[in-house]
């Protein structure tokens, strides 16, 4: 337990404050600005001002997907807040007639907004190179864990981002959701509402395998060192966020996004989409954390054998 801590306020003290001291101040009392907004390929987005504080508030155009993306979003917050990488995210209940929703009756989601510009936009810094993007077997590439490992050692924050994505299945991972803050020298990841759809570790473990024993690689000392801290992160999420634990969450944060269970839905076809949904995210949670386990062991092997070649 000492070791868990001493690497959880190391790895803390290594992220900036901005979202170690954030909060979400809104009650539904506050009044509420628009600062501007944009539309997005699947979403509209308004920012807005609540208490001398700029927020973004997010609606997915398609109405039969917004509980789902907004349960989703809430969820990865939630799990992510102990990393300080990613924005909070606030659940605005259909009930709430905030000013900026395109959609009054149907949930949405308030967020901080991340310091600093997505990568895409770093065109003359090598960050724009950035490509973290977690596939499935559907679309096996032999260079892809490779091409990851390459990359995750360009700053010390990559493992924990590719640890959280890992941990939460999230497949979306592209340079229009990782944020680089040239001020604090810091990384933020945003829009996770594509997770617990596959269970990502397990391909993972296949591809490290495979790496291993059939590709022969060998892992240099920052790699080796990026693998550390890869490691311990999901170490620390396994213990902080057991199965149980999310799925419990899950119901919570589509409660307040509006669904109970189907009858309670206004709209039955949609209700019984969104529980086959929830009934699939519960299967890739319990799924994903087996293979999960097996990952890290894989991992502690591949570290303790690097340390055992550097002693001979």
């Amino acid at each position: 337990m000492k070791m868990y801590a001493a690497w959880y306020i190391m790895f803390l003290c290594c992220t900036a404050s901005f979202f170690m001291n954030a909060k979400i101040k809104y009650t539904g009392r506050e009044e509420v600005v628009i600062d501007g907004g944009f539309e997005s390929k699947n979403a509209f987005i308004n920012y807005v001002v609540i208490a001398g504080q700029r927020y973004i508030l997010k609606q997915k155009k398609d109405i039969s997907k917004i509980v789902s993306a907004v349960m989703r979003d809430a969820l990865a917050a939630y799990i992510a807040k102990d990393l300080a990488i990613a924005n909070l995210v606030k659940i605005i209940s259909p009930y709430d007639h905030i000013t900026g929703k395109k959609y009054p009756d149907c949930s949405a989601t308030l967020h901080t907004i991340a310091p600093g510009r997505c990568v895409r936009e770093l065109v003359d810094s090598k960050y724009f190179q950035l490509s973290l993007q977690q596939i499935s077997f559907s679309k096996w590439n032999d260079t892809w864990l490779d091409d990851i490992l390459v990359q995750m050692v360009w700053h010390k924050q990559l493992p924990i981002i590719i640890a959280l994505d890992l941990f939460i299945c999230n497949t979306d991972r592209h340079r229009g959701n990782i944020f680089y803050d040239e001020l604090t020298d810091s990384f933020y990841a945003i829009d996770m509402d594509n997770i617990y759809r596959e269970n990502t570790p397990d391909f993972v473990c296949a591809c490290l395998d495979r790496m291993i024993h059939v590709d022969k690689r060998k892992f240099s000392r920052k790699e080796i060192s990026s693998l550390v801290t890869l490691k311990n992160t999901l170490e620390f999420l396994l213990k902080k966020y057991p199965a149980r634990k999310i799925m419990q969450r899950l119901y919570k944060c589509a409660r307040k996004a509006g669904f109970v269970n189907i009858h309670s839905y206004h709209d039955v076809h949609i209700g019984r989409k969104i529980a086959r949904q929830i009934t699939r995210h519960e299967e890739i949670i319990m799924q994903s954390h087996k293979s999960l386990y097996k990952l890290v062991k894989m991992l502690d092997e591949v570290i303790t054998n690097h340390q055992k070649t550097i002693e001979i």
